[in-house]
C-alpha cells in the first residue's frame, strides 16, 4: 500500500508544455507514452499525474473491462475511484475527464481536469477534449475520503 502525505494546493505549482498542461497544486503533468487507437495510455498518464508517480508504475486500463482493471490497481494501492457522468455531476478538485478521442472515431480520451475544467492534455498536441466532457473518473480513499481539493 502506497502511503503518501500530499500537499496542499497552494504549496506547489507544476507547468508544462502550453496552455492545457499547465497544473498548479498537488499533481505532475505526465504525458502519454503510446498513442494508438488500441493500445493508447492517456488514462493512464492521467492516473500518474495525479498520483504524482512514473506512467511505468501504472498499468494500462483497455477494453470493456477498463473500470474493474482500475478499480482493481487503486485498491491495491490504497485507493478507490468513483464514475460520473458528466450530465449528472462536475466534481470539485482534480478528476480524470474523458470524452470523444478527437482522433479515432469512437473511442474515448482521457485528460487531468480541475474543478471541471481540462487542465493537462497528455497528448502532444494539447487539444484537450474539443466534442466535449463525457464522463469524471475521481480518485479517492477507499472510504470515499476526498484525497485533493480544488484551490477555491
Amino acid at each position: 500500500m502506497i502511503q503518501r502525505s500530499y500537499p496542499a494546493i497552494q504549496t506547489r505549482r507544476c507547468t508544462g508544455r502550453g496552455s492545457s498542461s499547465r497544473i498548479e497544486g498537488a499533481v505532475r503533468p505526465v504525458d502519454q507514452t503510446a498513442y494508438g487507437r488500441d493500445d493508447g495510455n492517456c488514462l493512464s498518464a492521467c492516473v500518474a499525474s495525479i498520483l504524482e508517480i512514473p506512467i511505468e508504475c501504472v498499468p494500462l486500463f483497455l477494453g470493456t473491462d477498463w473500470q474493474a482493471c482500475i478499480l482493481r490497481w487503486l485498491v491495491g494501492q490504497g485507493l478507490s475511484a468513483s464514475l460520473y457522468r458528466s450530465s449528472d455531476h462536475v466534481p470539485r478538485g482534480y478528476s480524470i475527464a474523458a470524452g470523444p478521442s478527437k482522433r479515432f472515431a469512437g473511442r474515448m480520451h482521457a485528460c487531468v481536469a480541475l474543478d471541471g475544467i481540462v487542465v493537462h492534455d497528455p497528448h502532444f498536441s494539447r487539444e484537450g477534449l474539443p466534442y466535449g466532457i463525457a464522463e469524471y473518473l475521481v480518485i479517492h480513499g477507499t472510504a470515499r475520503e476526498v484525497l485533493w481539493f480544488s484551490s477555491a
